[in-house]
């Protein structure tokens, strides 16, 4: 949804932050897969189905990222990496806070990321939902109609 905003050395660093995120908890679930693919296609990176080589050091990859609003779009997309399963797990959150107090950001607005991102993963899905019942409904008018 953002990434298309950064730089081409923090699109690489969100991709790192990514995998980390998806991975913290000790597994990549199909959701967290798909949204990796969408996010690498958004950014023009292509597509993995591995984690990078990336950085050991979460401090120094973190530090990479000077600019305000890339770290801030950058906490917003992790922030969904780590709701997209709908299971917002401990170490996740502990991943996603670390990286925040990193960049030095206040509580208050750590857990208006994490709201927003809990807000964007549920309207995802019922838009999907949406889609869905638009779908079966147009296909049974056209049923209907006899195919027009």
């Amino acid at each position: 949804m953002f990434l298309g905003d950064l730089g081409e050395e923090e699109k690489r660093t969100f991709l790192i932050l990514a995998w980390k995120m998806v991975s913290a908890d000790g597994r990549v679930t199909n959701e967290e897969r798909e949204m990796l693919q969408d996010a690498q296609e958004e950014m023009g990176l292509g597509t993995a189905d591995e984690s990078p080589d990336c950085l050991d050091d979460l401090n120094e990859c973190c530090k990479s990222v000077t600019s305000s609003k890339a770290r801030a779009l950058m906490l917003l997309e992790l922030a969904s990496f780590a709701f997209v399963d709908r299971d917002y797990d401990v170490r996740e959150r502990e991943l996603l806070r670390t990286v925040a107090e990193i960049w030095r950001l206040d509580e208050i607005s750590v857990v208006r990321v994490e709201e927003w991102a809990r807000k964007r993963v549920e309207l995802a899905t019922e838009a999907a939902e949406v889609v869905q019942e638009v779908e079966m409904s147009l296909l049974s008018r056209q049923d209907d109609l006899g195919g027009q």
